[in-house]
């Protein structure tokens, strides 16, 4: 029978097992914080739920009696068969990359500030947030002593829908400028955005994309309501497309003024190659939908006007894998 190990990023488990595709998940921090018992017992616990499928089958509770008594004819206890008790426990001794939160958390609050109606201070709070971003990933760079090698790429499904919509590409292009490479990966249930680059960018890229996603669909139909002759498809297309535009266009200016703008052909050729590393036979598609000009003039507008901020703030509205040289 096949087993798969992938390594991910939590803060809230450690491991899991998905029988849908017999794979074993190990956080990434298993692989040089734990004492050695404790990465034993969770192996022993996701390769407990393994082999009890295998013989009683999917239809059977995840921590039933059959999975119980595999674990009672081997030996092991609570610290092994316990879903969550010893092993929250033994998370909490394990910490997490608080330099990298932190940056998140401030690169976010920066963002909220970036369409400010005081102009200077919108302006000085786009240039720190992509000062930041290109800093952690120069940081970076420098502790893996320049070597590509030893660096390890994230690669994170950060939006879905049915289709390859106007709208996905839209941010797509919105987060080009966001230091993470993308593209879009088609499924039999539909298409994915996909973000590959270090973690903070790949975090920071979905943060984004989540809110554009809300966002400008609200925008549309503000823009629809003060502007009835905006109508059909190619209206809405082009209105997404002139706020992909603006938003790039907003960070791209941020970046050539910024103090650290020299470095970002070296961070380009980084995620070049975090790129290749995960798509190694990457194809590209082009669209060539028609453009409705006072519709993408709207939406860069929109786009110009638009703070990226959490979505708590807007009221009504409810709140990885890892590749590395081996």
């Amino acid at each position: 029978m096949p087993l798969g190990l992938t390594v991910f990023r939590s803060r809230e488990k450690l491991g899991y097992y998905d029988p849908h595709n017999y794979q074993i998940g190990l956080n990434e921090r298993l692989m040089w914080e734990p004492k050695e018992i404790v990465l034993q017992n969770i192996l022993r616990h996701e390769m407990a739920h393994y082999i009890t499928m295998l013989l009683h089958g999917t239809n059977i509770s995840p921590h039933g009696q059959e999975y119980l008594s595999f674990c009672h004819q081997h030996g092991w206890g609570t610290e092994v068969s316990a879903a969550r008790a010893d092993l929250a426990e033994s998370n909490a001794q394990i910490e997490g990359d608080l330099v990298t939160e932190r940056l998140i958390s401030k690169v976010k609050k920066l963002l909220e500030l970036a369409s400010s109606s005081n102009q200077y201070e919108a302006e000085l709070a786009t240039i720190k947030a992509n000062q930041l971003i290109i800093q952690h990933n120069l940081d970076l760079r420098s502790r893996k002593s320049q070597d590509f090698e030893q660096a390890t790429t994230f690669l994170k499904r950060i939006l879905f829908s049915k289709q390859n919509s106007s709208k996905m590409r839209a941010i797509y292009e919105a987060l080009t400028s966001f230091q993470v490479a993308l593209c879009f990966h088609h499924g039999q249930d539909g298409v994915y955005l996909e973000a590959v680059g270090p973690y903070a960018n790949v975090e920071m890229a979905q943060y984004v994309a989540q809110f554009l996603d809300r966002e400008m669909e609200l925008l549309w139909q503000q823009a629809r309501e003060q502007n009835p002759q905006l109508r059909g498809l190619r209206s809405k297309n082009s209105f997404f497309a002139g706020i992909g535009h603006a938003l790039v266009k907003k960070n791209r200016q941020a970046q050539k003024m910024s103090t650290l703008s020299h470095e970002l052909i070296i961070l380009e050729q980084d995620l070049q190659a975090h790129k290749e590393r995960v798509y190694p036979r990457l194809r590209a598609s082009f669209s060539n939908s028609k453009v409705d000009p006072t519709a993408r003039a709207l939406g860069k507008s929109a786009g110009e006007k638009l703070s990226i901020r959490s979505p708590i703030e807007r009221k009504g509205m409810g709140r990885l894998l890892t590749l590395s040289k081996s």
